[in-house]
């Protein structure tokens, strides 16, 4: 079979009508072709060959022999099926165009779903612009509405935008599709796939050979080029950065002035009516937590380096700390079970809990995570078998007990009883409709059992389904849906899933309150997918919990493993402009404390450093509860020492620990204020679990930097709060401005991609990409190189490397007037030695192992101040040691320093303190 595609793009002009300067296509190993164009080789479109193994299981290539004239391509993917696909094709510029061959085959009968090659462009590009799919017309929505805009069998899609257009024909009519990638999560790409798109129920064979020929005609010349691979290395761009673990006692960066020690001296952390946490001794004040996940062998250190790490964590201003992913260290190999445990590891971990309690740091944890289970104790994926199997139920609770009963020989105290084991999470991210598509044999059996059964109880014949579901065939027997889609029978689907999750819940909460007896606050339901009714069980719970992530990686070649490139394409949130977890958020119920136990801007993406300002700000704006940044240490070694740079730990990521302290401020601290009103989405009980509707819950996501959102599950009104029965973000606005809850002054422009909180205290504009943080203690935000930011009393003229700036009080006064202020200059931090596709640093070929690099970048700081005299500003290293003074002028009420990530020694600087010579530590107590 052969399948002939001619494409011609007509226009690829995004900044203006067409490009100035020749776009750069760059030919990658993977059979990819990326045009980037201007001095930052700003990504514009990738042209991506792949597939969909059944199960919508992404395949992409691997390098294959680079031979041949420049522009040839070759690769192959392994499918699961032992099946080897092979790529060959060649790129070459004829009269400015680019002209590409791609010719796929396989080796194997393989199940497939599609194959395919798609056609990347960033979304906020073409977002209110048309799109245009043969005969059909559209708009790009500004938010994302669904995952699919358009499909058919076409010879032409184009997208226009003001004077800009891109055009694709097709040499014959083919399958194509237009996917918004925001579905999945902010920053998502507009996606156009081409190809075999058939779906479930495709056998792809080996005299099938499919074939496709493109020409991509942007709106100016393009020049092609193999992919240059770029390797960090010291220079001018790029300064070592010495960096030193643990923090000097006394110093502008030991906030240690935020400890409230030890652990459960005001008793159990509560729910307060009110819907925040308090202790069981103060319930009249609420309390927030920010803390770090420790994982695998990072909660299994000897002793004395147990001591080491709660003192530093306490000193960075932590409060609290996730256990995370331990079983496997804590589990005996040896045993024919997966509930004995290793005396050694439980010994190691009690003394970890104990070291941490002394110094105030309360605990949360995971009863199942990554425990490693036995074929005898569940049929199949555990997190799944506990919601229909009494077997994997009864392992459940059998390994509660023994570690919940467990008596601490560090503490006197069980577990159970223990005050600083403060929130227990019953299963880690077990929302169901994240794994339907692996259920397999067994599981699968009694999946299908519960369904059947359950649909025999919601309807009353046959017939009645049918008509229900406009399905003709549908009977109750028949096989249980692999997905929640929006048809009445996906809603079915959703319903029948939080049954079961309602179920479990009450299994479990009951076993842990009356047989083990633990006080710990509990929650469930915890990422990834979503569906409306979910919220009907998350009622039942002492608190909510969730997770998100920005840039979280996406594998290219194969699950963890390199190279990888940033799942919400590698930019900046500030240009969606978002937080990160938008959607997330919505999942806070009115009522209910709220917390987010994972969350990170993940390694290496650039701009990860804006993580603490703009979450910190916005995470206090929504008034949230709790904070674990994902993750201080995935290993014992990188725990004490720190390493070279990887996704999430912070022990290894000096940028992000810099970061993480204006979150501490903003979020712990209250330095920023909680929104003055709010939106709360409206839901009931009966509208998510007995008639669900298409549209489900009504959201308000787009304003999560602008004021507080929630839903309501119930009939009891907000006050203070504009209530959204229908519609979307655009519609909650207006509502915000009716009934005078935000001022006539507020920016907050959807459309513009402007957003400004009530409180007047943050302010995002995506245009720019910039943000600005104004609090009474903690000013600062972000800015690229050529800027000047203005966040009230600080103002940076920004040069060199794109920057976040911020100024802290560190004695509880106003900045204007503190005379111990920490300010901080932070670019970017990577690797030395870490390997990149292409000088863009978007697909990440290979970590470097150190030393820590930082970009080179300056900045002039202007700084409004009360009391001028006699102040003196130093550099710090990264344990707070002052390192040497830097000049500090005065001009009239204002102090002016200018800033260096490169230091005349020629060493890496971050940190900078502000305040009286013999000054080191503050005495004043602020509680949380």
């Amino acid at each position: 079979m052969r399948l002939v595609l001619l494409l011609c793009l007509v226009c690829l002009s995004l900044p203006a009508a067409c490009f100035a300067a020749p776009l750069k296509a760059s030919v990658g190993k993977a059979g990819e072709v990326v045009l980037r164009e201007g001095e930052e080789l700003r990504t514009v479109a990738t042209l991506r060959p792949g597939l969909f193994e059944a199960g919508w299981k992404s395949r992409g290539f691997t390098a294959g022999p680079q031979t041949g004239p420049p522009g040839t391509l070759s690769a192959s993917l392994r499918t699961d099926s032992g099946a080897t696909v092979t790529l060959t094709g060649q790129a070459v510029v004829e009269a400015g165009r680019l002209r590409v061959h791609y010719q796929m085959s396989t080796d194997k009968p393989v199940a497939v779903n599609s194959v395919h090659v798609s056609l990347s462009l960033a979304t906020r590009d073409w977002a209110s612009g048309e799109w245009e799919l043969g005969g059909s017309k559209g708009t790009v929505p500004l938010r994302a509405v669904g995952m699919q805009l358009a499909s058919g069998q076409v010879s032409r899609v184009a997208f226009t935008k003001g004077g800009r257009s891109m055009g694709v024909e097709l040499g014959a009519p083919t399958a194509a599709m237009i996917q918004d990638n925001r579905y999945w999560g902010p920053g998502g790409d507009l996606e156009v796939r081409f190809g075999r798109l058939d779906g479930p129920g495709w056998t792809w064979q080996p005299q099938e050979t499919l074939t496709m020929d493109l020409t991509l005609s942007p709106g100016g010349t393009v020049e092609l080029a193999p992919e240059q691979p770029l390797v960090l290395q010291a220079g001018p761009n790029w300064t070592p950065l010495p960096v030193t673990m643990d923090i000097e006692k006394g110093s502008a960066l030991d906030f240690s002035f935020l400890r409230d020690a030890p652990a459960g001296a005001h008793g159990w952390v509560v729910a307060t009516p009110e819907g925040h946490f308090a202790f069981e001794k103060l319930p009249q004040k609420p309390v927030r937590f920010y803390g770090v996940n420790l994982c695998f062998s990072a909660n299994y250190l000897e002793l004395e380096e147990a001591d080491v790490l709660a003192e530093r964590l306490a000193r960075l201003g932590y409060n609290t700390v996730r256990i995370h992913h331990y079983e496997s260290g804590l589990v005996d190999d040896a045993a024919p079970d997966s509930l004995t445990l290793r005396k050694d590891s439980l010994d190691k971990l009690d003394y970890l809990f104990a070291a941490l309690k002394k110094r105030g740091i309360y605990i949360k944890t995971d009863l199942f995570v990554s425990r490693p289970i036995r074929p005898s104790e569940a049929e199949g994926d555990f997190k799944m078998a506990t919601l229909v199997s009494a077997k994997a139920m009864a392992n459940w609770k059998a390994f509660s007990k023994e570690l919940l009963e467990h008596v601490n020989p560090y503490t006197g105290l069980a577990y159970r009883s223990d005050p600083t084991l403060a929130w227990i999470s019953l299963v880690n991210e077990p929302n169901a409709t994240s794994y339907l598509d692996s259920l397999q044999g067994e599981l699968l059996a009694l999946f299908q059992a519960r369904w059947s059964a359950w649909l025999r109880g919601r309807y009353a014949s046959d017939a009645t389904l049918a008509e229900a579901w406009r399905i003709p065939a549908a009977t109750f027997d028949a096989p249980m849906p692999r997905g929640v889609d929006k048809d009445a029978r996906g809603r079915d689907l959703a319903v029948f899933l939080a049954t079961l999750h309602q179920a479990a819940y009450r299994d479990m909460s009951k076993f842990l309150r009356q047989e083990v007896g633990t006080k710990a606050l509990l929650t469930y339901l915890n990422g990834w997918s979503e569906v409306p009714p979910f919220m009907a069980v998350r009622t039942e719970m002492d608190w909510v919990d969730n997770h998100f992530y920005w840039d979280h990686p996406r594998f290219l070649e194969g699950e963890w493993r390199l190279p990888s490139e940033g799942g919400s394409g590698g930019g900046s949130a500030l240009e969606v402009p978002t937080m990160g977890g938008d959607s997330m958020a919505a999942t806070r119920l009115e009522g209910k404390p709220f917390s987010v136990s994972e969350y990170n801007f993940a390694a290496p993406n650039r701009y990860r450093a804006e993580s603490g300002l703009l979450l910190g700000a916005a995470a206090a704006l929504q008034d949230w509860d709790a904070l674990w940044r994902f993750a201080y240490s995935h290993a014992r070694e990188t725990a004490v020492k720190g390493g070279p740079l990887d996704y999430f730990d912070m022990a290894t990521d000096p940028a992000q620990q810099a970061s993480e302290r204006a979150a501490i401020l903003l979020f712990r601290r209250r330095d920023a204020a909680p929104a003055k009103a709010g939106v709360t989405s409206v839901a009931t009980l009966k509208g998510l679990l007995e008639k669900p509707t298409a549209e489900g819950i009504p959201s308000a996501t787009d304003l999560t930097l602008v004021t507080r959102i929630a839903t309501r599950v119930g009939d009891t009104p907000s006050p203070g709060r504009a209530e959204l029965t229908s519609g979307s973000s655009p519609e909650a606005l207006a509502a915000l401005r009716a009934k005078g809850l935000l001022a006539a002054a507020n920016r907050t422009d959807l459309d513009q991609g402007v957003r400004q909180s009530d409180t007047g205290e943050l302010l995002v504009e995506a245009a720019s990409a910039k943000m600005a943080v104004n609090t009474p203690r903690t000013v600062g935000g972000a800015a690229r190189a050529g800027d000047t930011l203005v966040a009230g009393p600080l103002t940076a003229k920004v040069a060199g490397a794109r920057a976040v700036l911020y100024a802290s009080s560190l004695d509880g006064k106003p900045l204007t007037k503190s005379g111990r202020i920490l300010l901080a200059h932070i670019t970017d931090v990577q690797s030395a030695g870490t390997k990149y596709a292409a000088a863009d640093m978007r697909v990440l070929q290979e970590w470097g192992r150190g030393p820590h690099l930082v970009r080179t970048g300056t900045a002039e700081v202007t700084l409004t101040h009360d009391a001028l005299k006699g102040l003196k500003a130093w550099r710090l290293d990264t344990s707070g040691h002052r390192v040497a003074p830097i000049p500090l002028q005065v001009r009239a009420d204002k102090l002016v320093l200018r800033l260096s990530t490169r230091a005349g020694d020629g060493s890496g600087t971050l940190y900078y303190e502000i305040g009286s010579k013999g000054l080191r530590a503050s005495r004043r107590v602020v509680r949380s």
